[in-house]
């Protein structure tokens, strides 16, 4: 599980987290394994409603992935009511969730309604650096439409990051790779999650 942009985020000091969404879903489980046996963040992405452009990690699997010993989970809940999923009590206990914010979604609301399920809650949007006084642990920024394949990052909003002090609760998240990598850790941010640019030379030195 070598690939150059592991060794670009520990010479830069930022956390790496592979999101698995590019990955067959008959391959999801091994790789979550392997990431849990060294210590390395997984992000995972469950797609329903407006948002869906492309098939997300169904809602069924999530229980399993979790179960992994050590495993170090991040679920990026991309969902039109994401108060009512935390309150259907269905969701496993991980170490961190991520609420998409969309219109009609109370910050406040939403952090409170997911601490029974993570050791962090997180919130996440199109724009920096997220809402004040939500009481989040951390935002994640999203350089493409949330849920929607095919594009580039949005590299000017990473631009816009650089007036911010690096935070391990700062992230980015869509388009991340080798060529723009160092970019965006240059502007501060201590989370990046990569998915199809992390699988595509997976075992690269």
């Amino acid at each position: 599980m070598t690939h150059p942009l592991y060794a670009l985020a520990a010479a830069t000091g930022v956390q790496l987290a592979a999101s698995i969404i590019a990955l067959p879903p008959a391959d999801r489980a091994s790789f979550v394994a392997a990431c849990a046996r060294v210590g390395r963040w997984v992000h995972v992405d469950v797609i329903e409603g407006s948002y869906r452009g492309q098939p997300g990690v169904a809602l069924d699997d999530l229980a399993g992935f979790a179960s992994v010993p050590g495993v170090r989970l991040d679920i990026h809940l991309m969902v039109d009511d994401p108060i009512d999923l935390a309150r259907s009590g269905t969701l496993p206990r991980v170490a961190r969730m991520t609420v998409e914010l969309s219109a009609g979604i109370d910050p406040p609301e939403a952090v409170g309604a997911f601490r029974p399920y993570a050791d962090e809650v997180w919130l996440s949007g199109e724009a920096a650096p997220g809402p004040a006084g939500s009481g989040m642990d951390g935002y994640l920024l999203m350089l493409t439409p949330p849920g929607k394949p095919g594009y580039a990052a949005d590299l000017a909003q990473v631009d816009a990051l650089k007036s911010h002090q690096r935070s391990s609760g700062l992230g980015v998240d869509g388009g991340v790779n080798v060529d723009n990598f160092t970019q965006i850790a240059a502007a501060g941010i201590g989370y990046a999650v990569v998915g199809r640019a992390l699988h595509t030379h997976p075992t690269a030195n």
